[in-house]
C-alpha cells in the first residue's frame, strides 16, 4: 500500500482530530432529525450531515435544493456548489431538479463534474469531457490520490471515535484491503467503495463486534451498491470490517 511523503504530518493532525469529543456507535436507525450521528443509517431520515440527522425537506447549504433530492442526485447537502466549480448546484442541475443536467453525456450530472477543472489535461474541463474519468464523483480515476486507506483514515478521523489511533487505522485498513481486494478485479471496486465513502461520508465509528479497533465501519445504507459490488468481484469479507 502506497504512502504520502506527507504522512508524517498527516498523522499528526488525525491524531490531534481525536482530541475532540469522542462519538458512540449506536446504529439504532432511528434517530430524530437533530440527533447526533456518524452515519445515515442511523438516522430516522438516512440523511447524517455534519454530525447530525437531517430533515429530508430542508435545505441545509440554501442552494434550493431540498437535502433529500441532494442525496439523489449525489451532491452534497452541505455544500451549495458540490464541485467547487464557482457555479452552485441549482444553476448546474437545471430545470429537472431530480435528473440533474449533464452537459457531456458521461453519467455524471454537471453539478459534481467541474466546469473549470480539467483532471486529464485534455483542454477540455470536466464537465464538457465524457473521457474525464469512470468513477461517479465527477474527477478522473479517484478522489483519493495514491492512497485510498490514507483518505479513509483521515474522514474517519473527522469522525473522534473512541479509541482512534491513526497508525492502527492505516496498518487495519491495509488488513482489509489484503482480504478484501486481493484480486485484480476487486481493485476498482475498492477504489469506487473507498471514493464514495469518502464524498459521501459513508463512514461510522467501528461497531463493538467489529475485529478493527480505529478502521471504520463502512455506512451501507450511504454506499450499498460500492459495498455489493466488492462482495461480487471475489473479494472475501467485503461487506463491512
Amino acid at each position: 500500500m502506497r504512502r504520502s511523503p506527507a504522512l508524517p504530518c498527516l498523522l499528526a493532525s488525525l491524531t490531534l482530530a481525536c482530541l475532540v469529543p469522542a462519538c458512540v456507535d449506536e446504529d439504532v436507525g432511528g434517530r430524530a432529525v437533530g440527533a447526533s450521528c456518524v452515519g445515515a443509517s442511523e438516522c430516522e431520515s438516512r440523511i447524517c450531515g455534519a454530525g447530525r440527522c437531517l430533515a429530508p425537506a430542508a435545505d441545509e447549504d440554501g442552494d434550493g435544493i431540498d437535502n433529500e433530492t441532494e442525496l439523489a442526485l449525489g451532491t452534497d447537502p452541505l455544500a451549495a456548489d458540490t464541485d467547487g466549480d464557482g457555479v452552485d448546484d441549482l444553476a448546474e442541475v437545471g430545470a429537472d431538479v431530480t435528473a440533474g443536467d449533464d452537459a457531456d453525456g458521461d453519467g455524471k450530472i454537471d453539478a459534481i463534474e467541474s466546469a473549470t477543472a480539467d483532471c486529464d489535461e485534455d483542454g477540455t474541463p470536466d464537465q464538457d469531457d465524457p473521457t474525464d474519468g469512470a468513477d461517479p464523483f465527477g474527477v478522473c480515476g479517484t478522489i483519493l490520490g495514491d492512497d485510498a486507506c490514507l483518505a479513509l483514515c483521515t474522514e474517519a478521523a473527522a469522525r473522534a471515535c473512541v479509541g482512534f489511533e491513526a497508525a492502527t487505522c492505516l496498518a487495519e485498513c491495509d488488513v482489509f484491503v489484503a482480504e478484501s481486494a486481493n484480486t485484480e478485479a476487486c481493485v476498482a471496486p475498492f477504489d469506487a467503495l473507498a471514493t464514495c465513502a469518502v464524498a459521501q461520508h459513508g463512514l461510522r465509528c467501528p461497531m463493538s463486534t467489529s475485529r478493527f479497533t480505529s478502521f471504520p465501519d463502512f455506512d451501507e445504507g450511504v454506499c450499498r451498491e460500492q459495498l455489493l459490488a466488492l462482495e461480487a468481484c471475489g473479494g472475501a469479507g467485503a461487506t463491512t470490517p
